[in-house]
């Protein structure tokens, strides 16, 4: 398609990323559900899937053994609560951030994060609704997509869901990212 002549180049802050390294994790296994589940259903069983959990926890420990700061992403609080206990007996421990947190405790765990030195190691798991707009965090320099899901209503791209591009000052703070995403066959978790 042809829309005519490049008309101006916007240049390229000097704090945006210069190496995206997109990872795919692929498992290739079914998402068995039935057939006119909705997508609460299909988050049950990405959460609940305990193989999945495992490898999404094996790609975090393999993260920080190359000694990348990990942003873990998934949309069910009790998915959280899986992948922090399958981390067992990771240092650093991982810090946990959901909505069931009062605001109080979630700005503590804030500060926290905040007052780790630049090069410290350190995990975040969260939900995606709270990692967005208003959250910076530098350091961070790999997101893990334990639940890279779309569906019409959230109107994104599928398979990577909407924290990539909800991202905006992260994305322009880091260095060199790398984005992990742990899947069936990739088309398998595109709804819509």
């Amino acid at each position: 398609m042809q829309c005519g002549p490049i008309r101006y180049t916007a240049a390229k802050p000097t704090g945006a990323p210069h190496d995206l390294e997109v990872l795919p994790r692929s498992r290739f296994t079914r998402i068995e559900v039935p057939t006119d589940a909705g997508i609460q259903d299909v988050f049950r069983h990405l959460a609940t899937d305990q193989a999945r959990t495992e490898a999404i926890a094996a790609g975090v420990r393999d993260a920080v053994g190359q000694g990348r700061k990990v942003l873990v992403l998934t949309e069910r609080t009790e998915h959280l609560g899986a992948i922090k206990a399958t981390l067992d007996g990771l240092e650093p421990v991982p810090f946990v951030l959901h909505g069931r947190m009062s605001r109080g405790q979630r700005a503590a765990l804030v500060a926290d994060l905040d007052a780790l030195p630049p090069d410290a190691a350190r995990v975040l798991l969260s939900t995606g609704k709270l990692i967005g707009e208003g959250f910076d965090h530098p350091p961070l320099d790999t997101r893990v997509l334990a639940m890279p899901v779309s569906w019409k209503a959230h109107r994104e791209v599928p398979v990577v869901p909407p924290h990539p591009g909800r991202l905006p000052s992260l994305a322009q703070l880091f260095a060199n990212q790398s984005l992990y995403f742990t899947s069936g066959n990739p088309s398998d978790d595109c709804l819509g």
